[in-house]
């Protein structure tokens, strides 16, 4: 009877010239190829990415059903292995980075749900039976710790423990499903120092929300970490139907989809400027050649801290903020301060908020005033702040997707803000009347103001050895 796979009855004409006596030990050899079904794996691109990255913490963020469960399990077998064996041995994806024998930790959620159901079969589906030498089971009967063939060894924990448990170890690498305590990272990541090991953390960040301020804001290039956010819709193919996914998607609000399918951070759904990514905007600094023109932007306030932003251009068109300053103290120190950081750098320009520009009833001087008796003279900013938000976004995406502004790791206050610039909440009496508003929350702004106000000025390149020519401030004659 012939087989509906062309291959298999191929198979069975090349079997039946192999000598009787040879076919017990091609039935055996068969047996062991089975064996090692991780060989055959075959990551969707988003794993791939994940796989080949040399970042110590990699952030794996997925929705459900994104793969990144299977992708964190795999990593950890291979780096007991010492080699990721889907790939051919000459793909430099294939080698780890280090021989095993190795030690490793996995971190879960717990240990009846997690562990037991999901954790402990994949592990036993992807490492070759026969590699696997000794495992030991804990007092709830999970398979905890193992040994295997080449000396390897790992251990299985979870969230439920004791923060003191985590302490004292060492080790090559460490995987946290779904996202750990922070006390817990941290003994971890404690444990990882003296070999140099890695992390990643695989999850769907439903929870833990120190993760996105500790990792996800800080994953610029040089950090050491890099994030890879995963949709369900990654995984379609490769081992998920397109249908079952609409018949998931359709149970979920758009803020659940965003968390359930797309893997965003609950802070993410209303953010201001979605399209900043620590990874992509936030760059290592580098010396600014002196004749690149440079702008400053103050946003002054009675009692919170001052803010100061410092951006340039270069050649190319693109922007960069380079320097800030986020400090409560008088306009006289604000700006001793701000001329310290400016030293001899040519500004084109300094604006200044137009809280800045009102007359004390009494005197009839500004805060303008007392800028410029300092030594810093400033403009007054524009306050169109539709159009300036527009501006920050379209800098952000770039033409062709090659985005135009960066910001300096330095620049904590800045990136800090960019994770946390919202659009303010609901309004109206009821829901039926309700609908979302046109601004952000006023609240953790400063640098954001200052952007926004200085990409709405005149910023492009001019060679400031031949083309400089700083504006001229109006007079005032009250002092």
């Amino acid at each position: 009877m012939a087989s509906p796979n062309p291959a298999v009855d191929l198979l069975r004409e090349l079997l039946k010239q192999v000598p009787k006596e040879q076919l017990k030990d091609i039935y055996k050899e068969a047996q062991k190829i089975a064996g090692w079904k991780i060989s055959a794996f075959t990551p969707h691109p988003k794993q791939d990415e994940f796989f080949r990255s040399g970042a110590k913490i990699r952030l794996f963020q997925g929705g459900n059903r994104s793969g990144k469960s299977t992708a964190g399990c795999l990593e950890a077998i291979s780096q007991s292995l010492g080699m990721r064996t889907w790939y051919p041995s000459d793909d430099p994806a294939r080698f780890v980075g280090h021989r095993p024998p190795t030690r490793g930790r996995i971190v879960c959620e717990d240990f009846q749900a997690t562990a037991k159901n999901i954790i402990v079969p994949k592990l036993f589906e992807w490492i070759p039976a026969d590699f696997i030498k000794k495992i030991k089971k804990n007092a709830v009967g999970v398979e905890t710790d193992w040994e295997l063939a080449n000396g390897s060894r790992f251990n299985i924990m979870t969230n439920e423990q004791d923060d003191d448990l985590f302490e004292g170890w060492d080790g090559d690498w460490v995987w946290y499903d779904e996202p750990p305590r922070r006390a817990v990272f941290i003994a971890c990541q404690r444990g990882l120092v003296d070999r140099g090991g890695k992390a990643w953390l695989t999850m769907t960040p439903l929870k833990e929300p120190w993760i996105y301020d500790e990792l996800f804001l800080k994953s610029h290039k040089g950090s050491g970490i890099e994030v890879f956010l995963v949709d369900i819709e990654d995984n379609v193919g490769f081992g998920l139907s397109k249908d079952n996914v609409d018949d998931f998607a359709s149970l979920l609000s758009e803020e659940e989809k965003q968390m359930r399918l797309r893997g965003k951070f609950h802070q993410l759904s209303g953010l201001v400027y979605k399209e900043f990514n620590p990874s992509i905007h936030v760059i290592p600094p580098f010396p600014i050649p002196a004749n690149w023109p440079r702008w400053r932007s103050i946003d002054p306030h009675p009692r919170t801290p001052h803010m100061v932003l410092w951006m340039t251009c270069s050649p190319q068109g693109d922007k960069y903020v380079y320097d800030e300053l986020f400090h409560a103290c008088l306009i006289s120190e604000l700006c001793q301060m701000i001329r310290a950081k400016t030293a001899t750098d040519k500004i084109i320009k300094t604006i200044c908020d137009p809280l800045a520009f009102q007359e004390n009833p009494l005197n009839g001087r500004t805060w303008a005033d007392e800028f410029r008796q300092h030594g810093v003279p400033v403009i007054q900013a524009p306050k169109a702040l539709s159009q300036g938000i527009m501006a920050v976004k379209n800098e952000l995406v770039g033409i062709n997707n090659k985005p135009s502004l960066y910001v300096f790791n330095s620049c904590e206050r800045t990136i800090w803000e960019f994770g946390r610039y919202q659009w303010d909440d609901w309004r109206g009496n009821s829901k039926e009347n309700r609908s979302l508003k046109e601004r952000p929350k006023d609240k953790d702004d400063h640098a954001m103001e200052c952007l926004y106000r200085l990409l709405l000025q005149d910023i492009k390149w001019r060679d400031m050895d031949h083309d400089f020519a700083p504006i001229e401030y109006p007079e005032r004659d009250v002092w």
